[in-house]
């Protein structure tokens, strides 16, 4: 199937949305955790008043450097792995039905898809959680096309 025109049934909808709005809530952890480093890093670092030289400067930009990049590549591996932990969830449901997916890892950085995810991702910032069962009980039909 294109993805660019799946549609998807109320339930699966919502799980989408559900992913996206732990996705949101660990990205602003992330940005909040950088925020620190350098709250910390400039109360530890740097002094009320001082002059620093042009080597220093280089050398305390260098350290932030290394500690930002450290920390971005462990919340990265994070991502990654929760990733692979959702994939499993899937498959093992997926086994479950005697149901082979496959994965397309050519189409995970289409701009087009990236930017109608972004368009989902949105709505379900702007949108509290719904109950699944009160969508099912409702009879409402959602779709994500793409």
């Amino acid at each position: 199937k294109d993805l660019k025109t799946i549609e998807l049934n109320a339930h699966h909808n919502e799980m989408v949305l559900k992913y996206l709005r732990f996705a949101i809530l660990h990205r602003k952890r992330q940005v909040k955790d950088m925020e620190g480093i350098f709250e910390e890093y400039k109360d530890t670092r740097l002094g009320s008043g001082e002059s620093f030289t042009s080597d220093e400067v280089a050398t305390l930009l260098d350290s932030l450097g290394a500690t930002l990049k450290a920390d971005m590549y462990r919340n990265l591996q994070i991502i990654s792995n929760s990733n692979g932990i959702l994939l499993k969830q899937l498959f093992a449901q997926a086994e479950d039905n005697i149901v082979n997916l496959t994965v397309d890892t050519s189409i995970l950085e289409d701009e087009f898809l990236l930017s109608m995810v972004q368009k989902l991702e949105d709505d379900a910032e702007s949108q509290p959680a719904r109950s699944t069962a009160l969508l099912e009980s409702a009879s409402i039909t959602s779709s994500m096309v793409f």
